[in-house]
């Protein structure tokens, strides 16, 4: 897009959100998934995941429900905003960030925030398509049909449209 979205992709591409949230998180392997406590409510179950692949994560404690890459996690853990968050992880990733003073750096940063408030919103749908999955779909649709592995079905989220989307982004 440009040199703005040039820096955040290289933030992200530096940044290993396994040993971001390992800071703070005892992560445990669970399948193609690292589980851990909320470091965000002060839980004793494994509310927290993080898909190594994707480099995202997920907090299912009910403290905030939140989810999202290394920008996203820093900004709920820190309680900062994502211009703060940025430099916040490029210091750490030596990536050099622009002066914040541009307007046209001010604009693709709204720009930015919307199109991941969406990226956020459909990933939220594909996991809950994915939990409400019924294993006998899983099973005979899926596996014995297409012929994909569960771990292939957990990797690309695939999942089952039960009419409940709504009910479950707006509560």
């Amino acid at each position: 897009m440009n040199n703005f979205r040039a820096v955040v992709d290289a933030v992200r591409d530096r940044t290993d959100l396994v040993s971001l949230v390992g800071r703070d998180v005892e992560l445990h392997q669970a399948g193609s998934v690292l589980k851990g406590s909320s470091p965000f409510r002060n839980d004793a179950d494994p509310s927290f995941v993080v898909w190594p692949h994707s480099q995202t994560w997920r907090d299912f404690s009910g403290a905030s429900d939140d989810g999202g890459d290394c920008l996203d996690y820093v900004m709920a853990r820190d309680g900062v905003g994502f211009w703060e968050a940025l430099h916040t992880i490029a210091d750490e990733a030596g990536v050099d960030v622009p002066g914040r003073e541009d307007d046209r750096l001010r604009d693709e940063l709204d720009k930015l925030s919307e199109r991941r408030r969406l990226e956020r919103l459909l990933t939220e749908a594909a996991r809950y398509y994915h939990q409400v999955l019924p294993s006998k779909l899983r099973g005979s649709w899926y596996k014995g049909r297409y012929g994909f592995t569960d771990e292939t079905v957990d990797k690309l989220l695939l999942g089952w449209a039960d009419g409940h989307l709504y009910e479950h982004l707006v509560r």
